[in-house]
């Protein structure tokens, strides 16, 4: 029996030495662990960010909640940093063109040290893990879930995507209830004219015309190409003006863009047997009391057939073939 006791005091000893051994404790500004290298590209409201390998996570600078319409404050008495959402700001919504730089630093290669901090985070009433890195805050990319965010990984592209856009365009999507069909141009029309004819964007509601051509020629592409008519003052100042942000101009650039989307996956799914083609477009004379000169801006045009080479096909229409959706940037001016 004594010696069982013994035994156990043993097993008590060496557990309370482990204990202490891991229970070191860090100075404000002592490293406590590795910043790594990733080759997983995170990307918030389609702008690539900067991120990060901590404890086998990644991770984010604080900063980058901007993008999702909101700020950071830091307070030094509390030794706090708190975020908050701010009605006035508007989330970013834009492709990013930012590619992943070629490097030399293999995948899991330390960059750079996790400094203890004595700083706390938080969002409301919820506490965020955070960490130092060169004196900039930085959080697990999960913890923009507690902001509303929706926080997704694409294990085929090794990509982290989070997105917030809940802005007017889905006010404006289109149900399609059973195996509606549009036969004719004047349908067309008349369905364009119901369902797409306004969109409420961040700087207001903006109207649109439909101008439809009907192709009878082997010379082009399509049997419809829909002309999207919009207000031009409207998209000149998104354009020009100095009187909208930055922000704001991207954020309404990406709701135009999602827009036409929209309406192109509509029509597609409405005349499934045809060729389509269509986009913003405004057209003008330079000289409209003599009609010469013809100026035209369009963008973000889309069609749903394969392509051919307009050097060469003299029989487009015959040589396309019904796709699915696409952008066709290529014949688009400058927004």
């Amino acid at each position: 029996m004594k010696n069982k006791k013994t035994f156990l005091l043993t097993i008590i000893l060496i557990a309370f030495s482990f204990t202490i051994g891991f229970s070191q404790e860090y100075k404000v500004g002592e490293k406590t662990d590795d910043v790594l290298f990733t080759d997983i590209t995170t990307f918030i409201n389609g702008q690539q960010v900067e991120s990060f390998n901590i404890n086998g996570r990644t991770a984010i600078y604080i900063k980058e909640v901007d993008k999702l319409g909101f700020d950071y404050s830091w307070n030094n008495s509390n030794r706090a940093v708190r975020i908050k959402a701010n009605e006035n700001k508007v989330p970013q919504y834009f492709v990013s063109k930012l590619r992943k730089e070629v490097t030399d630093i293999k995948i899991g290669e330390k960059i750079n040290d996790v400094l203890y901090t004595d700083i706390k985070t938080s969002y409301k009433e919820n506490s965020i893990k955070s960490f130092n890195i060169n004196n900039n805050t930085a959080i697990y990319i999960t913890s923009l879930k507690l902001l509303g965010a929706d926080v997704k990984w694409d294990s085929k592209n090794r990509k982290v995507i989070v997105s917030n856009h809940k802005d007017n365009i889905n006010n404006n999507k289109i149900d399609i209830e059973g195996n509606i069909q549009l036969e004719s141009k004047a349908e067309l029309k008349e369905y364009l004219n119901k369902h797409f004819s306004k969109l409420n964007t961040s700087l207001g509601e903006t109207e649109f015309d439909f101008w439809i051509i009907e192709n009878d020629r082997i010379t082009l592409p399509y049997d419809y190409w829909i002309m999207v008519k919009y207000d031009f003052s409207f998209i000149y100042d998104i354009k020009y003006s100095n009187k909208i942000s930055e922000n704001q101009r991207l954020t309404v650039k990406s709701e135009l863009r999602e827009y036409q989307k929209q309406l192109g996956e509509t029509v597609i799914k409405l005349m499934s047997d045809k060729k389509i083609t269509g986009g913003y477009y405004q057209s003008w004379y330079k000289y409209p009391n003599l009609k010469i000169d013809l100026q035209t801006w369009r963008f973000y045009t889309w069609n749903n057939h394969t392509n051919y080479n307009i050097l060469v096909d003299t029989n487009p229409y015959n040589k396309t073939k019904i796709n699915g959706f696409k952008w066709d940037d290529f014949i688009d001016d400058k927004f």
